[in-house]
């Protein structure tokens, strides 16, 4: 009789809890409604707008779904609030009826689901077609003042956890580790390749020299369609990868390039620029004089 007490109080324990979970998720998600703008897009970096239309899309387009005591809603706030500060101490703002544990389970539903192939097909993709590097080339050259152009590349630190297999290859040159984030992104901001595969002792133009991008690149060159990348002074100049020219006299053709190029090359997220060598920018005055011309004379 003492036992079937015991499993009766405990069942009834676990409902009161699961309706108590329920209770504070619809409590939560009202408190953050009425969170003005501006202090939500503070804590999560995204709009209310656009939060809830990423819900929509994970809820279609992926297999993540919430439960009665913890919203799919919750589950995303949970993760936006950790990628915002690298911090659970936040997220318990958010949640704050969720254990750690289950608030990281939440936080790997979510990213999982943000990297599902639906999800990466449909907002960060390359220009393949002639007529989308035309519409990226047309807005450069409206923006920008420079032709030609569809995109600019940088790269950006990541801070991790210290690894403990391979640990020399995440340690980069500002003395914590990371992973070294190759991105390219329009005149818009929009990502359009991102490459995190390569630890923070890799520098910049490994990363590009290794990617899918560079030969794709090339070939467009080679194939006669002109266009480039707007890249800073730690990657190898190329006609299909445009790099600034150091040191450039004032007035000149290439001051004029450099100054629009590096007004553009603003638009990528950037950790910090890699220092070009004066032999690096002598170099480059001469590869990239027939593509200078062509943007500084229009």
């Amino acid at each position: 009789m003492h036992t079937l007490r015991l499993l009766w109080a405990a069942q009834n324990e676990s409902v009161w809890l699961r309706r108590q979970g329920r209770y504070l998720s619809r409590q939560q998600l009202e408190t953050v409604d009425e969170m003005p703008d501006e202090l939500f897009i503070q804590h999560f970096r995204l709009s209310k707008t656009v939060f809830k239309h990423l819900c929509r899309i994970l809820r279609a387009r992926t297999t993540l779904r919430g439960t009665p005591e913890i919203p799919l809603e919750i589950k995303v706030l949970c993760t936006l609030s950790f990628l915002a500060s690298g911090s659970y101490q936040r997220v318990v703002g958010v949640a704050q009826h969720l254990t750690q544990r289950t608030t990281s389970r939440c936080i790997r539903e979510v990213v999982d689901a943000l990297n599902h192939r639906n999800i990466i097909k449909r907002w960060i993709t390359f220009p393949q077609t002639p007529q989308e590097r035309s519409r990226i080339k047309e807005q450069f050259q409206r923006k920008f003042n420079l032709p030609g152009v569809i995109g600019c590349i940088d790269c950006t630190h990541i801070s991790i956890v210290k690894p403990t297999d391979s640990e020399h290859l995440f340690y980069n040159r500002k003395g914590y580790h990371s992973l070294n984030i190759q991105m390219i992104c329009d005149h818009n901001l929009l990502i359009l390749n991102v490459n995190s595969k390569f630890g923070g002792a890799t520098h910049d133009s490994h990363i590009w020299s290794a990617s899918e991008i560079e030969p794709y690149m090339r070939r467009l060159h080679e194939s006669g369609e002109h266009v480039w990348l707007l890249g800073d002074s730690g990657y190898p100049q190329r006609p299909w990868l445009m790099t600034p020219i150091l040191n450039a006299l004032p007035g000149s053709q290439e001051e004029i390039y450099t100054s629009r190029h590096s007004t553009s090359v603003v638009t990528v997220v950037e950790d910090h620029i890699p220092a070009a060598s004066q032999d690096n920018a002598t170099d480059n005055k001469t590869q990239v004089k027939n593509n200078m011309e062509t943007m500084c004379t229009n």
